[in-house]
């Protein structure tokens, strides 16, 4: 299935110890270029994997819940294999890179430092967001026993943090299961991958933008932030987590009470998957499907997602 929008792409099943760099082994991949430059790799959760929501607090770019929540995180760590530095064409960098993990809300670290490669607009960039596994490396500060329960999980994701309203805390602790293959990438712009100059250096960014998980709608352009819906499954210690919110049915979307949720108008709370397939029609389904569109490439451009 493929979903071309505004926001995202599709391909594929939509849902179903300190900065050591290793070195990367490199080759032309057939190209003959006359130059060569350098290509590094940083990874960055933006400002709200650092700071939490909202984020531009009373600016005209606020970026908020819509139903009165802030949130900030412990820990956003991520599992990355597989960069792959290609052109449309079918030549490639020959980039061998390892699988790593780190965590971004402690910062937006180097993850790969490429070296030397053909001075050359790369149109091909791809990476994947993959199931943590003994033996990664760890990029910059990494909790290690987080890391051991990711992959005691099989996760790829490990988002954990505190919502706040009012006198009002919930903590989260979602692990995500799913792999996605993030390729195509463009800028914001609309060009695709990364140019590196003949003597210079190119940075790309593997950006993610978590607040797709908590986003109501496939379809709007500018979908709400909002967190009451899974509040509502937490339990009797205000924990949520991705098995909590498998209790909420789409099609009627309760409070903790037992009252239908409503929206800002008065109606009933609705969250909408437009054309977008669920594993299952419950908030856990939806979300799940959100997480699958996180990856960007250096910020806000996008790219195409593929699962397994």
């Amino acid at each position: 299935m493929r979903f071309d929008g505004s926001a995202m792409r599709f391909d594929g099943l939509a849902v179903a110890g300190g900065l050591a760099l290793a070195s990367l082994s490199l080759g032309c991949g057939g190209e003959d270029e006359s130059g060569v430059g350098r290509l590094t790799i940083v990874a960055s959760g933006e400002e709200a994997a650092k700071d939490g929501y909202p984020v531009g607090a009373g600016t005209p770019d606020e970026i908020g819940f819509a139903d009165g929540w802030t949130m900030s995180f412990d820990r956003v760590l991520v599992s990355v294999r597989d960069l792959r530095v290609e052109t449309r064409d079918g030549d490639s960098a020959g980039v061998t890179s390892d699988h790593v993990v780190f965590d971004l809300h402690a910062g937006d670290p180097l993850v790969y430092d490429v070296g030397e490669i053909p001075a050359r607009r790369w149109d091909a960039i791809a990476y994947r967001t993959t199931r943590a596994a003994a033996g990664m490396r760890h990029v910059g500060e990494v909790d290690a026993a987080a890391v051991d329960r990711m992959i005691d999980g099989g996760w790829s994701l490990l988002l954990e943090g505190t919502a706040t309203r009012g006198a009002e805390s919930i903590t989260i602790s979602y692990g995500f299961d799913l792999e996605v293959d993030n390729h195509g990438c463009e800028n914001d712009d609309g060009t695709l991958g990364v140019v590196v100059p003949t003597g210079g250096t190119a940075e790309g960014q593997m950006t993610f933008h978590f607040d797709h998980l908590f986003f109501d709608s496939f379809v709007s352009e500018e979908p709400s932030l909002r967190f009451d819906a899974q509040a509502a499954t937490a339990d009797a210690l205000g924990h949520v987590t991705l098995e909590s919110l498998e209790t909420q049915d789409l099609t009627n979307l309760l409070g903790a009470d037992g009252v239908p949720l409503r929206d800002d108008n008065g109606n009933p709370l609705v969250y909408d998957p437009g054309s977008t397939r669920l594993r299952s029609q419950t908030l856990r389904g939806f979300v799940e499907a959100q997480f699958v569109t996180l990856g960007h490439w250096n910020g806000e451009g996008h790219c195409a997602y593929t699962t397994e």
